[in-house]
């Protein structure tokens, strides 16, 4: 089984998660060019194309997506000798309307927080899995409206209009644009809410209860980020664990045992 990381950006974050919420109306389908426009041969950059790795990813593969991401426990990146994201801390994302009003544009003026590119994500961070369940390569005018609705335009969408804006905004060099009719890779998939680790264990997200991961673990007063029940879990297997440990005995002198408090030093 081969995985990979996939940037999306924060809408089409949002479009996985509509799609993982309510089936049939988010983002199910995602294009990469087939060619980068360069190639490098005995260190000198040339013009002759070479194939990206979208072209190795077949189905039954697994995409972990990589988006823009904060750590507010972790120190400044440019602070040399600073606390690094650690798993089991709380993170926060972009894409998330809340923790993009509550954290701000995170300058650092504001303190050490500072959002992180996406293509710094670690594996460990990653909250979403993409099961590949269909590849083919095309020209990127193949696109039908179906495709782009899968894409994570609304069901509304009758044109590749929007879709049209959409790539141009993110492929701006020449032959890779949308009037250049590049070759892509056109990837389905299924997502899922959870980190590709914690998913190779057959862990699932479904409520318990009523409730999701995350909101039982706010309940448990845990500050982590927490995407499955098998994390959750563990949080709760450690606190008990620590809980558990014997407190070591602090000896404190009784009364007749303490020296007499003088009034002052001699000199």
């Amino acid at each position: 089984m081969t995985d990979r990381p996939v940037i999306m950006s924060g809408p089409m974050v949002l479009a996985i998660l509509r799609e993982i919420e309510a089936p049939g109306m988010g983002k199910t389908m995602t294009r990469r060019l087939a060619w980068s426009s360069f190639k490098r041969e005995y260190r000198i950059l040339t013009d002759t194309p070479k194939p990206t790795p979208w072209q190795k990813v077949n189905p039954g593969h697994r995409l972990w997506v990589t988006e823009t991401w904060g750590a507010p426990a972790a120190d400044h990146p440019l602070c040399k000798g600073g606390r690094k994201p650690q798993i089991g801390d709380r993170l926060v994302y972009r894409a998330n309307p809340a923790d993009a009003y509550q954290w701000g544009p995170g300058l650092p003026s504001q303190g050490d927080f500072v959002w992180r590119p996406s293509i710094f994500m670690p594996r460990w961070a990653s909250r979403l899995t993409l099961l590949v369940n269909q590849v083919r390569r095309e020209r990127l005018h193949e696109i039908t409206w179906r495709d782009v609705i899968r894409e994570g335009g609304s069901n509304c969408v009758d044109d590749p209009l929007w879709f049209v804006d959409l790539w141009n905004s993110l492929h701006s060099k020449p032959g890779t644009r949308w009037d250049d009719n590049p070759e892509v890779v056109a990837i389905g998939f299924r997502p899922v809410l959870a980190n590709i680790d914690r998913l190779g264990a057959g862990e699932v997200t479904e409520p318990r209860d009523g409730m999701t991961p995350q909101e039982k673990a706010d309940e448990l007063g845990f500050a982590a980020r927490v995407t499955t029940w098998a994390q959750l879990d563990d949080l709760v297997a450690a606190r008990a664990e620590r809980e558990a440990r014997p407190r070591p005995k602090v000896w404190r002198a009784k009364a007749e045992d303490r020296p007499p408090i003088t009034g002052g030093t001699d000199r």
